[in-house]
């Protein structure tokens, strides 16, 4: 099975960050943390967004997706150039 994916060498391709599951771990948190706060005891959001317009939101969500998905093909375009597979 490894035969028939040749994978051409990069430095630091393949290796994991050493802090990865922290990094994962204090983000989450960190998240969990404003977003608790924000919602049952600051109430900050909630005041902001009702001075946006429905149509205003759904515009930049559309960019937003649209930014992700470039990003998230150019990510998988660096990421998977480096494997060639190879047919027997």
């Amino acid at each position: 099975m490894h035969d028939k994916l040749k994978k051409e060498h990069k430095a630091g391709i393949g290796k994991k960050q050493p802090y990865t599951n922290l990094i994962y771990i204090v983000s989450t948190i960190v998240f969990l943390l404003i977003w608790i706060l924000d919602s049952f005891i600051f109430k900050f959001l909630k005041e902001i967004t009702g001075f946006i317009p429905l149509p205003l939101k759904i515009i930049i969500f559309i960019i937003v997706m649209i930014i992700a998905i470039i990003l998230g093909d150019l990510i998988k375009q660096k990421l998977f150039r480096f494997y060639q597979f190879v047919s027997h």
